[in-house]
């Protein structure tokens, strides 16, 4: 069973071959003439890029700013969606809560916490999640800025 598998697989593979590139191509799909610093032989395409810029590796290695609120968005839509397939309901309220507990937490702290009791969970997450998700940029911004030493 694994074989045939494994064979049509393969075979659904085959066409995509003839997409391949023997160089550099744009993104019309037609070839890119050669440089110094970008050059193609048998199938295999290398390019080199020079920079006088001593702090390069830093930034390069340096996640960008976005980082934080990008993996907290993922995070909240996954949890969401898990949400909406658990048929327990225990279970879908700890899902739809956890991506919102903390924020939850800060109104109570402040003695808001209130305006959102009863409140329908899209009423919860237009006003909590849109602050947190520039709040988390504002770190990841704060991150990167003191990292790459500015």
């Amino acid at each position: 069973m694994r074989g045939t598998y494994a064979l049509a697989m393969m075979a659904l593979m085959l066409p995509l071959t003839t997409f391949a590139s023997d160089g550099w191509i744009n993104g019309d799909g037609k070839a890119v003439p050669q440089t110094d610093a970008m050059k193609s032989s048998d199938g295999f395409a290398a390019s080199l890029l020079v920079t006088s810029d001593a702090g390069w590796r830093a930034k390069w290695e340096t996640p960008p700013e976005s980082t934080p609120s990008v993996v907290y968005l993922l995070l909240t839509a996954w949890l969401v969606h898990g949400a909406q397939t658990d048929a327990d309901p225990k279970g879908t309220y700890i899902l739809m809560a956890l991506p919102i507990t903390l924020q939850s937490a800060a109104l109570d702290a402040i003695g808001a916490g209130s305006l959102l009791y009863g409140k329908p969970w899209s009423t919860a997450y237009a006003v909590l999640v849109p602050p947190t998700l520039l709040l988390l940029y504002a770190a990841g911004w704060l991150i990167e800025r003191s990292a790459r030493g500015r």
